[in-house]
């Protein structure tokens, strides 16, 4: 019996489809859907109708993030992005914003052509594997090896009590190999003997602990061609292949550098999988998991992660909020103006920042998706975390003249350039923003020393003075309970503030622009994610925890 599954052709993502697309061409595109529904579908039908789907549906933050960088690998094939010339790519990136979606017969010439190299279990090609291992490698592990969560050996339950031995479906397979290139841990894996070296112990994958930025716009179109990260040198269009479009197996004693988008994307990895199905396809029955270098991978800039110049990339932490690094976001193109100074910021945020006024307008919203794996290099996962700002970075973009990326226009310059549209930008009406930062910084207590060091005063050491414990961090926000004397809010239902809020930290302002019948803010703080405002849950959180501890609270 045939056993197959091709992740071109087989549902294995689940799309979410716009409210507002078109119903016969979304049923031409892809049967059976309808706008605002969600479906499960192939790779060349999310690209083909990218401009329909809103976004992906991904549970893991790890899974989402390696998909994403397929996506976007396939984007830049499909939109003709893998250009290595910057007027070229520039002028190609404008023409793909102007049509508004990807060229359908050049997505389906590019899967017809790799058709045979995505398919899962192919017996000489399997998609993102090495059919090496089968031989070189010692026994199968269970397919609880492949997936994180699970127990596997003589590991602990402690995320997932699914037993090891119960088979993966093939489209969640695929979420999870590509976990393993990006996110897989160091450690020890299946004995492989390869080139004269036999050895089980494996790297940590590139993107181990480390937290990645991407763009998430109101389509998947959208959010894929800001995600293309444009040439910076040194490019080879000849030896920029992703893994399926390679002639031979790379070389794990000697792993090649990135040379061009495509490599970096979706190239790198420390690990090499290999699947096995059961006897229909529809499931894989076991795996083998084993080092893919043994050398460290050739140095590369994600364009996806924050760099620093001394220090590496910025690591994930669930405890650091993801206000503290909106700053740097919308000084994508001055990092020193907002103190992140020797950094590098995600390639896609220089692009971004330096769109004309008129294509920021047309493009909509565009937010920033941060997700996060804190782990430790080894086997550890503490905490793995998807958060996303809760409006447009556009309308906080500093006023430019796009003169290129990393431009910034001197004073007389600024003062010549038009405002923004604020409201077309991010649904804000008027002039709101301004009364929205000044009621966040109104919100910052002054910065505090935390050590226990001499006092002026006294010359001995303070006891005044802010003491930090292991594992807390003191909360950056100032207590908003009501003053003594001002009535404090009831305990149960909704809460109404004592004093006005501004309309952009109302819930649902930022994201649809309607203005509420009333000021409410729900009593309970508790939220998986902030789609609300971060601000109104620092708000709820301390007055929730004043009301129950007399204290107000802090927030990681």
């Amino acid at each position: 019996m045939l056993r197959a599954f091709n992740v071109a052709e087989q549902p294995c993502i689940t799309a979410v489809f716009r409210r507002d697309a078109d119903s016969k061409e979304l049923a031409s595109l892809v049967p059976g859907a309808e706008p605002g529904g969600r479906r499960e579908v192939g790779l060349r039908k999310v690209l083909a109708a990218a401009h329909l789907v809103a976004d992906v549906e991904v549970t893991n933050p790890a899974v989402e993030s390696m998909l994403r960088r397929l996506l976007t690998a396939l984007a830049v094939r499909a939109g003709g992005l893998d250009v290595p010339d910057l007027d070229a790519w520039e002028d190609r990136f404008d023409a793909l914003l102007v049509a508004g979606r990807f060229d359908a017969d050049a997505v389906h010439a590019y899967f017809d052509k790799w058709r045979h190299r995505f398919d899962l279990y192919d017996g000489q090609w399997p998609f993102l594997q090495d059919p090496r291992l089968a031989t070189e490698c010692s026994r199968q592990a269970p397919p609880g090896k492949l997936v994180m969560p699970r127990p596997s050996g003589s590991n602990q339950p402690w995320l997932d009590r699914t037993p090891q031995q119960v088979p993966v479906p093939s489209g969640e397979a695929l979420g999870w190999l590509l976990a393993w290139r990006g996110y897989g841990p160091s450690g020890t894996g299946a004995q492989r003997q390869h080139g004269g070296v036999n050895s089980k112990n494996m790297k940590a994958g590139p993107l181990r602990s480390l937290v990645s930025f991407h763009p998430l716009g109101e389509s998947l179109f959208t959010s894929l061609v800001l995600s293309c990260p444009p040439p910076a040198g040194g490019e080879d269009p000849a030896q920029d292949l992703a893994p399926w479009e390679r002639e031979e197996p790379e070389d794990p004693l000697l792993p090649s550098p990135a040379r061009g988008p495509v490599s970096l994307l979706i190239g790198r990895t420390a690990h090499h999988v290999l699947l096995s199905p059961d006897e229909t396809g529809a499931e894989a029955s076991g795996c083998w998991v084993a080092w893919g270098t043994r050398a460290d991978l050739p140095p590369a800039r994600d364009p996806f992660v924050i760099d620093r110049a001394k220090g590496g990339p910025v690591r994930a932490s669930w405890r650091r909020s993801l206000l503290r690094d909106f700053d740097a976001f919308i000084h994508a193109k001055d990092p020193a103006a907002a103190g992140t100074k020797g950094q590098i910021l995600p390639a896609w945020l220089s692009v971004f920042a330096d769109l004309p006024e008129e294509v920021l307008d047309g493009l909509g919203s565009v937010r920033v998706r941060a997700l996060g794996c804190h782990q430790e290099k080894q086997e550890k996962d503490e905490h793995w975390y998807a958060v996303t700002t809760p409006a447009s970075i556009a309308a906080f973009l500093p006023l430019g003249t796009h003169n290129g990326p990393l431009a910034w226009p001197t004073p007389a310059k600024r003062r010549r350039v038009r405002r923004p549209t604020w409201p077309r930008r991010c649904a804000l009406r008027g002039n709101t923003w301004r009364p929205a930062r000044r009621h966040a910084h109104g919100l910052m207590r002054p910065p505090q020393r935390t050590g226990t060091g001499p006092s002026r005063c006294s010359g001995r050491r303070s006891t005044g003075m802010t003491q930090r414990r292991r594992g807390s961090a003191a909360s950056p926000w100032r207590s908003t309970t009501p003053p003594p004397g001002r009535p404090r809010p009831p305990r149960k239902g909704c809460t109404r503030w004592p004093r006005p809020v501004p309309r952009s930290l109302i819930p649902g302002f930022l994201e649809g622009g309607q203005r509420p019948r009333d000021h409410r803010v729900p009593a309970h703080p508790i939220a998986e994610e902030e789609p609300a405002g971060a601000v109104r849950t620092v708000h709820a959180h301390r007055s929730h925890c004043m009301r129950h501890t007399g204290r107000p609270g802090r927030l990681a």
